[in-house]
């Protein structure tokens, strides 16, 4: 026999019992959900849920994050290898090795290569014509900067033209026969308040009444350190 759903009470349910029907109310626990009359009390009544599937676009967005992230990292690499390079030291020529400066004006000798203080001592001049001559502070050669800390046995000797030597301020040793025979030599400007030695026969040979000009301060000092072994003459002179 059918069954029939309706409501309690309702015309329908006297109809239906009238009728032999079999009478199953709607909204009670004899049905498993509110339903029509004409529904098997079986059928589904739930549709599943479809899941979104990931659109290209989305993937596409996390591929390009992805590679951009990376270019920016391989980026900050390369910028960080650039940085360390430009930051590191020239590395200076080996200890003994003879250079020209870039001006052709001098040799130089290496006479440290440390890479935190490079030092040369100041050889020999290249234009033996010059009159006057400049040892300076420093020189820079191939990107490293020496700085003159001596100047090197017979530098100038027997140089017949030299009339004028200043003697640049890291200077701390002037060697022996530096200036020997250099009978034009009539001053001399000593800008290093470190000198501490001069070489014997340093002096010797050069204008008997040569002037040689010293820091203020040092003026003692270098009295007593330009001594007779080194050729100087009291027909000299040394003043501030």
């Amino acid at each position: 026999m059918k069954a029939i759903y309706v409501n309690k009470g309702s015309y329908a349910e006297t109809w239906a019992k009238e009728n032999g029907y079999t009478v199953k109310y709607i909204g009670t626990s004899d049905t498993s959900s509110d339903k029509p009359a004409d529904t098997p009390a079986d059928a589904p009544t739930d549709t599943p849920k479809e899941s979104t599937p990931k659109t290209p676009t989305d993937t596409k967005t996390d591929d390009s994050n992805n590679n951009q992230t990376a270019d920016n990292q391989t980026n900050a690499d390369n910028n960080s290898t650039r940085t360390d390079q430009s930051t590191q030291p020239v590395k200076p020529a080996a200890k003994d090795t003879e250079l020209t400066t870039p001006d052709n004006k001098a040799k130089v000798k290496v006479t440290s290569s440390d890479v935190s203080d490079p030092t040369v001592a100041y050889v020999s001049v290249v234009d033996k014509k010059t009159s006057s001559v400049t040892v300076p502070d420093a020189v820079t050669i191939d990107n490293v900067s020496y700085k003159v800390t001596s100047i090197a046995n017979k530098a100038f000797s027997g140089n017949k033209k030299i009339t004028k030597v200043t003697i640049g301020k890291n200077v701390t040793s002037i060697g022996k026969n530096a200036f020997q025979n250099c009978k034009k030599l009539k001053t001399i400007t000593i800008k290093s308040t470190s000198l501490k030695s001069v070489g014997k026969n340093a002096l010797k040979g050069i204008n008997k009444k040569a002037t040689i000009k010293v820091p203020k301060k040092q003026l003692k000092a270098y009295k007593k350190l330009l001594s007779k072994k080194t050729g100087y003459k009291k027909t000299m002179k040394i003043k501030k």
